[in-house]
């Protein structure tokens, strides 16, 4: 063999194994790409599903936002509500203290804090109030309250031990939850 026949074989043989090596580089360029792809699009359907997953959530999250604040305004209409019903009871019992049915009441209040007092309890009222409980009643005391309040009485025992709160103000008082309860149902319907 001579030099030229060994050289073109050497040629040949690195041709083929340089076309065999870039054969092996372009198959594994090919399952590189491929495996880069299937990889991004698994990372996009992901990403996309996190993303839809995300946005779910946020919508749940301001949808619960919203209803909450729809009901907390709709809970401070009623309580506005209610609270001018009673704002409207109070006036109404300052009206109420004018009429003949009152001075009534406040006689049966009087009568009522002596039977759980005792004859010598001492029954403290309104001023305007004093004239109103019928004079001749004997043992107990009428005297002008201190404090103010809108109607009615309170008494304490002799011995200033046992105590009563029969003011309109203690009654309503007693009542708003009731009557707060019944106008909740009133409004809500």
């Amino acid at each position: 063999m001579g030099l030229e026949e060994i050289i073109e074989s050497i040629r040949t043989g690195t041709k083929a194994k340089v076309d065999k090596i870039r054969s092996d580089a372009d198959a594994e360029a090919e399952r590189i790409r491929s495996h880069a792809a299937q990889k991004s699009a698994a990372i996009t359907d992901a990403e996309s599903s996190k993303a839809s997953s995300d946005a779910a959530m946020l919508l749940a999250r301001e949808a619960s936002k919203a209803h909450i604040e729809g009901q907390r305004m709709y809970q401070a209409k009623i309580n506005s509500e209610i609270t001018s019903a009673l704002s409207q009871i109070s006036h109404h019992a300052s009206e109420f203290v004018k009429s003949p049915t009152y001075s009534e009441l406040l006689n049966k209040l009087a009568e009522h804090a002596v039977s759980e007092l005792g004859e010598d309890c001492r029954i403290y009222v309104q001023k305007p109030d004093a004239e109103k409980l019928k004079k001749g009643k004997k043992g107990h005391s009428v005297e002008v309250a201190k404090e103010k309040f809108i109607g009615g009485l309170k008494a304490s025992s002799k011995d200033n031990t046992m105590h009563v709160d029969y003011t309109l103000e203690s009654i309503i008082g007693e009542v708003s939850s009731n009557i707060s309860t019944k106008l909740f149902k009133k409004i809500k319907v």
